[in-house]
C-alpha cells in the first residue's frame, strides 16, 4: 500500500485520480474530506473558506472541488458563520472552513441560531496538533467542545497518520452529513488538526491502494456510504381521535416560523379552520388571503371584551416555531385545549398549556380530514381580519393625498411587503422590521420567500445572512434597522460575492426605537438614563457605508421617493442600500394612533 507524490513533470490522469495523488498527507486527508462532504451534498453547496495559515489544506482542498461546490472567500469568521446560516435557510448545506483559535469563537453566534432555527451546516476548523495545546503555543485555544450543545454532533479527527485507514476520512464526511440532517437538520463541527508542512508540498506518504477507494475517486457520482432518507411521518387515527382535535367546534391554526406554508393551508382548506399565522411562515399575502387571518395582532389589540369573547377558540392546533406576537401567544394561551404539532427537538410551548403532543407531518392530518368538524371561527375570523386590514390602510393612507408625507416605519414595511417583487427572498431583520412586518403585513401582499433568524432573535449578523441567502442565485431584500445594520456594517464588504444583487432597506430611527415601547421608557426612575442607555443615539448615515463597499445608495424622505425607491427593487441589478430616515421619538404614538383605528373599526363592526 503506498501512495507516490507526483513530480511537477508527472500529468494527473484526470481531475479524480489526483484525489489519490495529494502533495501530502495533510492534503490527502483534507482533500478526500471535502471531496466526500460535497458530494454528499443536496444541490451545489456553499464552502465559505476563511483566510489562515493552519487551515490551509482545507482551504485549497476546498477550490479543488469547485464542480461540486461553490466557495466565497471571507475575511470575517462571524460574517461567515451568517453568510452560512442564510445559505442554510435556503438549502445549501454550506460549509464554513476556518483556522484555528478566536476564528473558532466568531462562529459561536451563527451556530447558536442555527441550532436553533434547525438549518444544516457543516464547520470544519483547523486546530494545532496536541503537543502545542497547553503550552503557550500562538493562536491556540481548546476548540474541541467549543460550541457545546448547540451542535448535533461535534468530532475531532486526529493528526493526519499513514497508519490510519483513509476509509475512516470519508466516513467521518459522511457521518458528518448524516447527523447534520437526522434526526433533525443542524450544525456539525469538525475539528481538524495538522501538523506541519501546512504548504502543499510533495512529502512522501503511505496512501491506500484500495480498490474501493480508487473506484469512489474515479466516480464523481460515487459517494463512499449512501445516507438514510428522513422516514416518512405518519399519523394513525387513533392519535389523532386522542387529540380532541376533531371534536373542537370553535379550532384555530396557530403557525410559526418553519411551519409549510403551502401544506398548512390545504389543511386549512380541507378542515376549515382559520389560521392565524406569523409573518415569517410565508402564509400571509394574498396567495392564502382565503384562509390566513390578516393582521391578526392588530385584531387582538384592538378586540374590545364581546368580540374578544366571539374569536376565542375551544381549541389551538399550534404547528411550527417561533411566533412573532405576544398577543397571538397570548391567544394561544386562552386555549381551553391546546394541541402542538412536534417537528422538531425543540418544544415550543412557552405557555406551557399543552395538553397534547403530536408527532406526524401535516400532510398526515389532511388525510383524516373528513373526521373534523368546520371551525365555527373560520368566517368570523377571516372577516374581522379585512375589517382590520381596511383600517389599517385608511390610517396610512397619505393624508389629504400629500404624497410627501413623511415616512413612519408602520407604512414603510407596508410599502415594502407590498412592491416587493414577487417569489424573491427578503430577510426580515429582528427588533421592530419584523414586528412592523407581522403587524401590517397587507393581504394583497405577493408571494415572497421570507426569511427570519428567531432561533434566538438576535440583531446580529443581518446583511451576511442576506448574502447567504443570496447565493442560492435569488435577489435579496435585507429589510432591518440602523443598529442591525451597525452591528454587520462589516458583512457589506460581501454582497458582491453573493453572484446576484442584496439590496439592504434601513430605517434608521437613530437608536433603539424598540426600547421605547418597553415600561422602563415611561418609568420616571429610569426618565434621565433612557436616552443614553436605551435610546442609543448615534448621528450616524450610511452613504459613506455605501459608497465605501462599492453600493448603490438612496435615500427617500418622503412617501413618493419610497415608492420609486422600493419600485426599483424590480430591476436594481447592483446591490443598493435604501436608507429610510424616521422619527424614533414619534414612532410608538404613530402605533397607537393606528391601533386604535383598529379597534374604533372593529368596535363599528361589532355594532352591526
Amino acid at each position: 500500500m503506498s501512495a507516490s507524490v507526483p513530480s511537477p513533470a508527472e500529468p494527473a490522469s484526470g481531475p479524480m485520480s489526483a484525489l489519490l495523488k495529494s502533495e501530502n498527507i495533510n492534503y490527502f486527508w483534507a482533500d478526500l474530506l471535502l471531496e466526500e462532504l460535497a458530494r454528499q451534498a443536496r444541490g451545489l453547496p456553499l464552502v465559505i473558506i476563511c483566510p489562515g495559515s493552519r487551515s490551509s489544506p482545507l482551504a485549497i482542498a476546498a477550490t479543488r472541488t469547485d464542480e461540486r461546490s461553490e466557495y466565497m472567500i471571507v475575511t470575517d469568521e462571524r460574517c461567515a458563520g451568517f453568510i452560512a446560516l442564510g445559505a442554510a435557510a435556503v438549502g445549501r448545506e454550506p460549509i464554513i472552513i476556518t483556522t484555528s483559535g478566536t476564528a473558532v469563537a466568531n462562529l459561536l453566534p451563527a451556530v447558536v441560531e442555527a441550532s436553533i432555527s434547525g438549518r444544516s451546516i457543516i464547520v470544519l476548523t483547523a486546530d494545532r496538533p496536541a503537543e502545542l495545546h497547553a503550552c503557550g503555543a500562538n493562536q491556540t485555544i481548546p476548540q474541541r467542545g467549543l460550541f457545546g450543545e448547540f451542535v448535533r454532533w461535534s468530532f475531532e479527527l486526529p493528526v493526519p497518520e499513514d497508519a490510519i485507514d483513509p476509509a475512516f476520512v470519508l466516513s467521518t464526511a459522511a457521518e458528518a452529513r448524516s447527523r447534520a440532517r437526522l434526526p433533525h437538520p443542524g450544525p456539525v463541527h469538525l475539528n481538524v488538526p495538522f501538523r506541519e508542512p501546512l504548504a502543499p508540498r510533495a512529502v512522501p506518504f503511505r496512501g491506500s491502494d484500495d480498490p474501493r477507494l480508487t473506484a469512489w475517486a474515479r466516480d464523481t457520482d460515487r459517494v463512499w456510504r449512501r445516507l438514510p432518507r428522513p422516514a416518512p411521518r405518519t399519523m394513525s387515527p387513533d392519535d389523532l381521535a386522542a387529540s380532541g382535535l376533531t371534536n373542537a367546534s370553535r379550532g384555530a391554526i396557530i403557525a410559526g416560523a418553519g411551519a409549510d406554508a403551502a401544506a398548512v393551508a390545504s389543511l386549512a382548506r380541507a378542515i376549515r379552520w382559520p389560521i392565524i399565522a406569523d409573518v415569517a411562515t410565508g402564509l400571509r399575502g394574498a396567495a392564502h388571503a382565503d384562509v390566513t387571518v390578516a393582521v391578526p395582532d392588530l385584531v387582538l389589540a384592538g378586540a374590545n371584551d364581546s368580540l374578544a369573547a366571539a374569536l376565542r377558540p375551544d381549541a389551538v392546533l399550534r404547528i411550527g416555531g417561533p411566533i412573532s406576537s405576544k398577543r397571538v401567544n397570548a391567544y394561544v394561551a386562552s386555549a381551553p385545549h391546546l394541541v402542538v404539532l412536534r417537528d422538531g427537538p425543540t418544544r415550543f410551548d412557552e405557555t406551557h398549556r399543552a395538553a397534547v403532543e403530536l408527532s406526524g407531518s401535516v400532510e398526515s392530518l389532511i388525510a383524516f380530514a373528513s373526521d373534523w368538524q368546520p371551525s365555527a371561527l373560520c368566517e368570523r375570523w377571516i372577516h374581522i381580519g379585512r375589517v382590520a386590514e381596511r383600517a389599517v390602510d385608511e390610517a396610512l393612507a397619505d393624508d389629504a393625498d400629500d404624497s410627501s408625507s413623511s415616512l413612519t416605519e408602520p407604512w414603510l414595511a407596508r410599502a415594502l411587503l407590498r412592491a416587493h417583487p414577487p417569489g424573491r427572498s427578503i430577510l426580515l431583520g429582528n427588533s421592530m422590521p419584523i414586528r412592523d412586518a407581522d403587524m401590517h403585513f397587507p393581504s394583497a401582499a405577493p408571494a415572497l420567500q421570507i426569511v427570519v433568524n428567531r432561533g434566538a432573535s438576535g440583531i446580529d449578523g443581518l446583511v451576511s445572512t442576506g448574502v447567504g441567502v443570496a447565493s442560492a442565485g435569488a435577489a435579496t431584500t435585507v429589510f432591518l434597522g440602523d443598529l442591525s445594520l451597525l452591528h454587520d456594517c462589516g458583512g457589506l464588504a460581501n454582497v458582491h460575492k453573493a453572484g446576484t444583487p442584496v439590496h439592504i432597506v434601513v430605517v434608521n430611527n437613530d437608536g433603539g426605537g424598540i426600547f421605547h415601547f418597553l415600561p422602563i421608557a415611561s418609568e420616571s426612575a429610569a426618565a434621565d438614563r433612557f436616552e443614553r442607555v436605551f435610546g442609543t443615539p448615534h448621528g450616524l448615515g450610511f452613504e459613506h457605508a455605501a459608497a465605501m463597499f462599492g453600493l448603490d445608495y438612496l435615500r427617500p424622505i418622503s412617501r413618493d421617493e419610497a415608492r420609486a425607491a422600493f419600485a426599483s427593487l424590480a430591476t436594481a441589478t447592483r446591490p443598493m442600500l435604501i436608507e429610510c430616515p424616521t422619527d424614533r421619538q414619534t414612532n410608538v404614538a404613530e402605533h397607537r394612533r393606528i391601533q386604535r383605528a383598529v379597534a374604533d373599526a372593529l368596535a363599528r363592526e361589532s355594532l352591526r
